[in-house]
């Protein structure tokens, strides 16, 4: 019971008394074993299970917890071995058929997971964690129907499964079914209102509510029980370094934390920081747990910082003591609650001051992190009781950009598109999954109102485009008017065509981000509606670092005015993008060299603050 409950250091108490009674009961030691791989305690949980296998050689869960141990230590040679030793004792323990295929999909051999996990369903059919996996799988394939029915398969079983809820609104949202996400969305609220009267079975996902609510309040307490799970899983003997060394090295030490030092997003925004990083000063080491893709985007990073240590084969703790070993000052998180995100690597506490930034709009809730790095309209100051972290605040946006992002030669025509040459184009390449009924309703309205427009779309896939389609046709728009492009590996080729379009309508709840900024660049205007938590203020944040306030919006009918008008107002628009073009090299938000400066400035007095012996506190970087 202790260790379901997630409190393992009791847990392991328990079983050391036991074993000090008993020290050779191979029931005990797979216990405690298993207990003390949860902890992170590799290193006793392997010595522990190996004596379980030794007093018992079948012992089918010891081979499973072996191979368990194996996984996070990052040794998949041997934790295939164990989990097969396990399946070949018992063929039936579906927990083996499910860890194996947790192997497979780290491993990225999703075929095989879904083999395995089938087999695992086959033995246990009410088997959660298998459905929950089977989903993330076809999620993958963007077999959304499929995805979809393993999730509500375990929200029959428990209609307080928090974790197959958030995924399954996100799903609903993702398929364009705005019947079932809003249901779904409403279920999720009131399982999270009442749980403190009735816990439920799981916990909510940070991420996926971003795009249903705008209550901070609510943000910051699925946050909270999130991050103190990530807690209350790691043994408190482990749990902190406890750096408290005072900076010995000349230069100030940075370690940016991110899964995604490839060709992703989050790349394209940071890259530029890390090649204007002041080395004089800033001693910078990117940590990366993520894959190799052998992207220019990959060497890029490789080739901007002193150091780049890639910690994938490495466990939590063993990238947190490396970490602590390279003595950082400053540890930034670039992922947040994210897919792939390793918050239990800052959970040990491997710096005296960690941060989060540019992967997460919004709260880590977790006491592991003392800042975020943020502006002060995505996070205005009055709204600080809905942030476990102080705030480092930039002076214009805290969205960094490259101003050096190339864009492709690439002659294109709208008609390589299908995008008709002669008509207002409007545009969202945002997710799917952004784009609630309230959103899609107001752009039906805007094209009804625009004659010869169009909405251009990003395609998921063909079941998604029908559903938009058949959506838009029941709000009077002509399908045709609807116009999918797949997406573009090449950021430079993606930029080149998205400057076919001539305005990007902004999704309400969950803005475009990075997709914001990219219109911006490729020199086409975005209209926004600022809203009410961070991940609803991101583009009114880029538009006024990009001095396009006219942009911004604060009511729905403004919004709904402005499109029309700009779609109808050819010389207004005209003027508009030529605004943009024209200044898009002198703007606060295409200034990376500054940008850099000024998140440098912040280090400095985050650092200096703590080496005089302050506890973390908010920093406004004052530019005058």
């Amino acid at each position: 019971m202790l260790e379901e409950q997630g409190y393992l250091d009791d847990a392991i108490g328990a079983y050391q008394q036991a074993l000090a009674l008993l020290p050779n009961n191979p029931i005990i030691l797979n216990n405690a074993g298993n207990a003390f791989q949860k902890a992170g305690k590799l290193t006793q949980a392997l010595t522990t299970l190996k004596q379980a296998i030794a007093n018992n050689p079948n012992n089918a869960h010891a081979y499973n917890n072996l191979g368990n141990v194996y996984t996070a230590q990052k040794d998949f040679t041997l934790a295939k071995q164990a989990f097969e030793n396990a399946l070949r004792i018992n063929p039936t323990l579906s927990t083996s058929w499910y860890n194996l295929a947790g192997l497979q999909k780290t491993q990225h051999l999703y075929q095989e997971a879904i083999t395995s996990l089938n087999q695992a369903l086959e033995i246990t059919p009410s088997f959660v964690e298998a459905h929950r996996m089977l989903s993330f799988l076809y999620k993958t394939q963007k077999k959304l129907t499929k995805s979809i029915e393993h999730l509500e398969y375990c929200l029959s079983l428990s209609t307080d499964d928090l974790e197959s809820a958030s995924n399954l609104y996100q799903l609903y949202c993702q398929a364009f079914d705005f019947d079932n996400a809003e249901k779904m969305g409403k279920h999720i609220l009131r399982q999270i209102r009442s749980s403190s009267s009735k816990p439920s079975t799981t916990l909510a996902i940070p991420f996926s509510l971003l795009s249903y609510t705008m209550d901070k309040a609510i943000h910051l307490s699925v946050a909270q029980k999130f991050s103190q799970k990530i807690t209350n899983s790691i043994s408190s003997d482990v749990k902190k370094f406890s750096p408290t060394h005072q900076q010995t090295h000349s230069r100030l030490r940075i370690g940016y934390l991110s899964s995604d030092f490839r060709n992703h997003p989050l790349t394209h925004l940071i890259l530029g920081v890390l090649q204007h990083h002041d080395t004089d000063r800033f001693e910078i080491f990117c940590y990366s747990h993520g894959p190799d893709d052998n992207s220019h985007y990959r060497q890029a990073v490789i080739n901007s910082v002193e150091h780049f240590i890639d910690i994938s084969a490495l466990s939590d703790y063993q990238a947190a003591k490396k970490i602590n070993a390279d003595e950082i000052d400053l540890l930034i998180d670039l992922n947040g609650h994210t897919n792939a995100a390793r918050h239990a690597i800052c959970a040990y506490r491997p710096a005296p001051l960690q941060a989060t930034y540019l992967g997460f709009p919004g709260t880590s809730g977790a006491e592991f992190y003392d800042y975020m790095i943020t502006d002060a309209i995505v996070t205005s100051l009055l709204h600080e009781q809905y942030y476990s972290e102080k705030f480092l605040i930039m002076p214009n946006t805290y969205q960094a950009t490259n101003d050096q992002q190339a864009i492709s030669e690439q002659p294109y025509q709208r008609e390589d598109f299908s995008l008709p040459e002669n008509a207002f184009v409007f545009c969202s390449f945002n997710q799917i999954f952004k784009i609630n009924r309230q959103t899609f309703n107001l752009w039906m309205r805007i094209l009804s109102k625009v004659e010869n427009s169009v909405l251009w779309l990003i395609e998921e896939n063909s079941d998604v485009c029908n559903a938009i389609c058949s959506y838009a046709e029941e709000q009077g728009i002509d399908a045709e008017r609807i116009i999918f492009s797949h997406k573009i590996k090449s950021k430079a080729k993606h930029l080149k065509r998205l400057a076919l379009a001539d305005l990007t309508l902004d999704t309400l709840i969950y803005n475009g981000h990075t997709t914001t900024s990219d219109s911006l660049w490729a020199g086409v205007p975005v209209l926004t509606l600022q809203g009410e938590h961070f991940a609803s203020r991101v583009s009114a944040s880029l538009l006024l670092a990009a001095n396009l306030p006219e942009l911004v919006t604060n009511q729905l009918s403004e919004y709904e005015e402005l499109a029309i008008n700009l779609g109808n107002a050819p010389d207004r628009h005209k003027a508009l993008k030529h605004k943009i073009t024209d200044n898009k090299n002198n703007v606060n938000l295409f200034n990376t060299a500054q940008f850099s400066q000024q998140l440098e400035s912040l280090y400095t007095l985050a650092n200096k603050k703590h080496q005089n012996g302050q506890k973390p506190a908010h920093i406004v970087l004052n530019t005058t």
